[in-house]
Order: structure tokens, then C-alpha cells, then sequence
């Protein structure tokens, strides 16, 4: 009978947790970003060595916080273009990946349920648009 009580308990709290991050994916203006000036962005910005893991796309999820070119949203938009992701945008934030200062762009994935991770240079463009590490999860 506990046993029950603790597994409603837990599934009702799973249930609100989900609700809670869907309204805050809603409520979230497509590409919308929120900027911070250059240095404390930069001095912020993980450390992702040389690769994508699942903890850094946790941590850009959901995050709107750029510093650079890439803070504009159609510097940003035309990046996505040039790297063929321009999907709905679900985070961005500042990262270095192998010493060089870059945006981790999280975007709705090529299938339903999935997320295309890209890590875009900070000097992206349509003229430079290869992703630097580019990961389907």
C-alpha cells in the first residue's frame, strides 16, 4: 500500500515537472534571446574540451544567452541557414570547444523527439557556416 502511494506520488510530480517544462518552452518567443555583455558571457561560457556531451545540451537547453556576432538573431538565423538547421530554436549558450571560444545552438531535430546540437564558431556566418561539432540526440 506505501509502495502505491509513493509510485502516485511520483508520477503526479513527473507529470507537473512536464507541464512546467512545456510552458516554459511555450511561454520561450521562437528565437528569442536574452545578451550579456561580452566579457562576463565569455569568461561563462563551459568548457566542453573536444566533446558534445549529453550534461552540456542539458545546460544549454532552454538557455538564450549569447555573446558576439551570434547574439543577434539574424546573424544567428543566417548561420543556421548556411549549416542547413534552421529549425525552431531551443537554446544557445556560450561554450569554448577545443580552446576556441563558440556557441552551442540547440535546435529542434530532423525527427520528432530529437534535437540537433550544433557547436557553431563564434564567427559564424553564411560565409563560415561548418558547425565544429554537429550531434543528433
Amino acid at each position: 500500500r506505501r509502495t502505491r502511494r509513493a509510485r502516485f506520488f511520483l508520477a503526479g510530480a513527473a507529470v507537473t515537472l512536464a507541464v512546467v517544462g512545456g510552458a516554459s518552452f511555450a511561454l520561450w518567443p521562437k528565437g528569442a534571446t536574452e545578451t550579456a555583455d561580452a566579457p562576463s558571457a565569455a569568461s561563462a561560457a563551459l568548457d566542453l574540451g573536444g566533446s558534445l556531451q549529453h550534461g552540456a545540451v542539458l545546460a544549454a537547453m532552454n538557455n538564450h544567452v549569447t555573446s558576439g556576432p551570434l547574439t543577434d538573431k539574424g546573424a544567428l538565423r543566417a548561420c543556421l541557414r548556411g549549416a542547413d538547421a534552421d529549425r525552431a530554436l531551443l537554446g544557445a549558450m556560450n561554450v569554448v570547444y577545443r580552446n576556441k571560444q563558440a556557441v552551442l545552438v540547440l535546435v529542434a531535430g530532423g525527427a520528432p523527439g530529437k534535437i540537433t546540437a550544433l557547436v557553431l564558431p563564434a564567427d559564424c556566418g553564411p560565409d563560415n557556416p561548418t558547425p565544429l561539432s554537429r550531434a543528433e540526440f
